[in-house]
């Protein structure tokens, strides 16, 4: 006869409910592996809010039990501020007759570059001002100014980052932790700060799933909230730039600053304080004929 020698413990220390088929001859093992994703890699329909995104993973993600966040990157300032502003209605025929992107233009008294154009909106800097970017509205002729929000993330005691994976998962479920609700997957705390960037880890939180509930990912859709529970927003990035080929960050050229350049165009989806990446853990469950059986 068969001696069961598998135990329910697995190689991380805690207990797994389970139910193999045949758990006389085969044992369960936990493989643990690493990746990121970045809200600047998301997919096409999701471009909205760089808080709330979609990404189609490059490998499928199958026989998952756990998954934790160790590390959380935001930019300290990640909002922007949109003002309808009045404007030189002469300038306006200007700019719509300049169409090259970084050149320098002079009309009057104003410099101008132009960052972005295409049969809606031109954007531009004027005066070398890289800290206000401007968006002519071509069918209204509305001007907006856009500007880096002081509103600093840093203030907030920690965050709340929600994964929605009913897309995935059979029966409309969803992940969840004995810590928060179903509303929250997890709850990030700050571990850093730099001049640029705030990195969280979630609060020593694991999502489990018993053997007979584990579940493939193809997709993983993020929501990020502050401490309050409210969603955070900031819908004034340029869409139109997802999903380019982004090369290392060149803003001079012929000793002029580019204006398109994303470490300048605070509205480029690559522009620092827009970045969000998450780096997971995850925990996928594997079974194996034991070699340790007695006949």
């Amino acid at each position: 006869m068969f001696k069961n020698n598998k135990k329910k413990f697995n190689n991380l220390g805690f207990y797994i409910e389970y139910s193999l088929i045949n758990p006389d001859i085969a044992y369960e093992f936990i493989e643990e592996r690493s990746f990121i994703i970045r809200n600047i890699d998301r997919t096409q329909q999701s471009i909205d809010n760089i808080f709330k995104w979609t990404n189609t993973l490059d490998n499928k993600i199958s026989n998952l039990l756990y998954i934790y966040i160790h590390l959380f990157t935001i930019g300290i300032y990640p909002f922007l501020n949109k003002e309808l502003i009045i404007f030189d209605t002469s300038l306006i025929t200007n700019i719509k007759a300049s169409t090259i992107i970084n050149n320098t233009y002079t009309y009057n008294e104003y410099t101008y570059q132009i960052a972005y154009i295409d049969s809606y909106i031109i954007d531009f800097i004027i005066n070398n001002d890289y800290t206000i970017y401007y968006s002519l509205e071509l069918n209204t002729n509305n001007v907006y100014k856009y500007t880096r929000s002081n509103k600093k993330l840093a203030d907030e005691p920690f965050l709340y980052l929600q994964i929605d994976s009913n897309d995935n998962l059979s029966n409309n479920l969803s992940f969840n932790t004995s810590k928060l609700t179903n509303n929250f997957s997890f709850k990030l705390v700050p571990i850093g700060i730099t001049d640029n960037y705030i990195y969280y880890k979630s609060n020593k939180q694991y999502i489990l799933k018993t053997i007979n509930t584990i579940k493939s990912l193809n997709n993983i859709k993020i929501s990020i909230y502050d401490s309050t529970n409210k969603q955070l927003i900031n819908k004034h990035i340029n869409n139109n730039l997802y999903n380019n080929t982004y090369i290392a960050c060149d803003c001079i050229y012929s000793d002029i600053k580019k204006a398109s350049c994303y470490c300048s165009y605070i509205r480029h989806p690559a522009f620092t304080n827009n970045q969000i990446d998450i780096g997971f853990k995850i925990g996928t469950i594997h079974n194996q004929i034991s070699n340790n059986v007695i006949l």
